[in-house]
């Protein structure tokens, strides 16, 4: 019986992640650039509450989570620093905790001429952070050029991640990526201007699974208090 409390209430636990990884999937349902994260639960051979089984002490499979690479829905907007990628890649942004990498391409000019993002991050090119003229009127080519009718002024950093990397980018915050993997240039990767990446979160599906969810917790939920009312009534009758 003890068991059983212990078994309803490791189920609840991977359903309570599952539950908050989906909600931020829906926060995020209006974010530019932004890429949900899948879930699976994993129960790797071995005894309940061996060490590397892959399960928790109560025998509940752990969650795991892996980041969805889908591009989003493109939006025409004709500002001349919003940019897209078509393909697969991220343009590549300097934080104070190391670079970057975004499908957000909502971009901007500082004072000193430097493209950033919204929050003031410098948007890099392969030389370093881009430094722009305001006056002139800028093309940004498929080829990730920068330049204005009569010079180049740098050339935008895409990279990409080996597929058995991808699993390793993580969520920053801001629409921005880290992962401890090596990126390489995505040479074929092209860049669109005036254009915009939504996010590729499916807010039915994340309703629907969230439900789900819910469900199974609320389940495990009652099971575990009629086994607790049942173990206490049996430890009365004990001491009667």
């Amino acid at each position: 019986m003890v068991e059983g409390i212990r078994t309803s209430g490791g189920a609840m636990r991977p359903a309570m992640l599952a539950q908050a990884i989906l909600a931020n999937n829906l926060a995020n349902a209006t974010t530019s650039g932004f890429q949900q994260d899948r879930i699976a639960f994993e129960r790797t051979a071995g005894r309940p509450g061996q060490e590397g089984s892959g399960e928790s002490a109560a025998g509940a499979p752990d969650v795991r989570t892996a980041l969805d690479g889908r591009p989003g829905p493109y939006q025409v907007t004709q500002n001349p620093f919003d940019l897209a990628l078509q393909g697969e890649g991220y343009f590549v942004v300097a934080t104070p905790e190391g670079d970057r990498y975004t499908r957000a391409g909502h971009f901007q000019l500082a004072a000193d001429g430097t493209l950033t993002t919204p929050e003031g991050y410098p948007v890099l090119s392969s030389g370093g952070p881009l430094t722009l003229p305001a006056t002139a009127e800028l093309r940004v080519t498929a080829g990730g050029e920068i330049r204005d009718e009569r010079q180049v002024f740098g050339r935008l950093r895409v990279v990409r991640f080996e597929a058995e990397s991808g699993a390793a980018l993580r969520h920053a915050g801001s629409g921005l990526f880290t992962t401890d993997a090596e990126p390489v240039d995505a040479a074929e990767t092209r860049v669109l201007q005036g254009v915009l990446e939504g996010p590729n979160v499916e807010p039915l599906q994340a309703l629907v699974e969230m439900v789900t969810l819910l469900r199974h917790f609320e389940m495990n939920e009652k099971a575990l208090h009629a086994q607790d009312e049942t173990l206490g009534a049996l430890l009365d009758a004990v001491r009667a």
